[in-house]
């Protein structure tokens, strides 16, 4: 990895509030990830078993 390639670029990451404002920055500030969201809890699972054949632990 060189010295200027973000760790985070081209990683999965689940964003998880109740406001839909904070999650369109967090997917504008983390442009070079691939960000899933969820407005609440109970759905961030939901959210995680639809992508399961994406996410790899």
């Amino acid at each position: 990895m060189s010295g200027d390639e973000s760790l985070l670029k081209d990683k999965r990451i689940l964003a998880v509030d109740d406001e839909e404002d904070i999650l369109e920055s967090i997917v504008d500030i983390l442009e070079e990830s691939v960000i899933d969201s969820a407005l609440d809890y109970e759905s961030a699972p939901r959210r995680l078993k639809q992508e399961s054949m994406i996410w790899s632990f």
